[in-house]
């Protein structure tokens, strides 16, 4: 098999979201604090109270009221998420008058019961995009437009749903099994899931969702950690602005350092050794490892190593990991003229490098030594 010239080959992104609390949305006792792996759940809130939002202060949605009724459109989000124990929410509004033109220099406010009031603050990049960062997570979102003419003054009030506990069965995750994500409470309109490995994609609020292993061991590419998120959301749709308004409120919880492992994985390592006719030739080395399943040649490599500074007219050592067993392809290359020297991945062999292709296999519960002797030139 002939390897075809490798240009611009993209970043493939190493393999590398934490626990979680619960929020019954139909109890009036929501101070129950679930954990994840043993983690010490917060308060959404930010605050001291022991537990998530309340019912006596969740609220109802107001599609839009004031005398502003109808004088402006609304693109308004309040994203709420809870990584490494802590809550935030963004808010951003966009503002535009019932012309469509960009509303700049107005006044902005998001009201909560739990969290007090927050001024948003115009992009002087972006004008009539308003934003700023809340700390918790108060699932109810008053947003008042307060222009200089009190005539256009415009309040709604969005309710998203309660925040949610995330769990993950089995840790570490063998990425040869299926594995289920469970989440409560339940019944917001949309919600996705998402992670590292198997992408994102939408699904029913259901409380269950299940990774099947293909996605992990396909896409992870390796073994690590894994990021996996469960995101729920409502949108307003605010009737009593100009059309096409809304105001969304969303909670994104991320499972965050799931360790994940291979029971087949296993290591390639072995040697780089240069011809005799390159003797004095220096660089830096690299060894490029692709599935055969995958289209290499206009795939980024599966794994990759770098030998830097390369000085030997005999050998240097490698070591690639967490490989499963199959059918491999590698190819390396000692970059001499160092073409690809702070590009931070590898371009590929130019005409004058040595390299050498191969075909490789490794078998079940077996590591693997693979030579490469750098003899022809690309």
């Amino acid at each position: 098999m002939r390897l075809a010239r490798l240009i611009a080959i993209p970043i493939l992104t190493a393999c590398n979201g934490s626990g979680s609390v619960g929020v019954d949305e139909n109890s009036s006792d929501d101070g129950d604090c679930l954990s994840f792996l043993g983690e010490t759940c917060d308060d959404p809130t930010g605050g001291d109270t022991d537990g998530g939002t309340s019912e006596t202060v969740v609220g109802e949605n107001d599609p839009g009221s004031g005398p502003g009724v109808g004088v402006w459109r609304i693109d308004a989000e309040a994203d709420g998420e809870r990584v490494d124990g802590q809550y935030t929410t963004q808010l951003r509004v966009d503002l535009e008058d019932d012309q469509g033109q960009a509303a700049s220099g107005r006044s902005l406010v998001i009201q909560t019961a739990l969290l007090g009031d927050q001024a948003l603050v115009e992009d002087p990049g972006n004008p009539g995009r308003y934003e700023a960062e809340m700390t918790g997570y108060a699932r109810t979102y008053t947003l008042v437009v307060e222009p200089d003419s009190p005539v256009a003054r415009f309040e709604t009030t969005a309710v998203g749903p309660g925040a949610h506990d995330l769990q993950v069965s089995g840790t570490p995750l063998d990425i040869t099994d299926d594995h289920t994500v469970t989440w409560a409470p339940v019944g917001a309109t949309f919600a996705r899931f998402d992670s590292r490995g198997g992408g994102g994609q939408d699904i029913p609020d259901s409380g269950s969702h299940l990774i099947e292993a293909i996605s992990l061991e396909y896409e992870l590419g390796c073994v690590g950690e894994e990021r996996i998120d469960v995101r729920r959301w409502e949108v307003l749709d605010l009737v009593n602005a100009a059309p096409g308004s809304t105001f969304e409120v969303s909670i994104k919880v991320r499972a965050n350092e799931v360790d994940t492992a291979d029971s087949r994985r296993s290591d390639l390592d072995g040697e780089v050794q240069l011809d005799g006719d390159y003797d004095g030739t220096t660089g830096d080395v690299y060894v490029m490892i692709w599935p055969e399943k995958l289209d290499w040649e206009d795939e980024a490599p599966w794994a990759w190593t770098k030998i830097e500074d390369a000085d030997f007219s005999d050998q240097g050592d490698y070591e690639i990991r967490d490989l499963a067993p199959g059918d491999w392809f590698g190819v390396a290359y000692l970059d001499a003229d160092r073409s690809d020297a702070g590009q931070g991945q590898p371009a590929g062999p130019s005409d004058d490098d040595p390299f050498e292709e191969r075909d490789f296999t490794i078998d079940p519960g077996q590591d693997r030594n693979e030579d490469f002797d750098l003899q022809d030139q690309w």
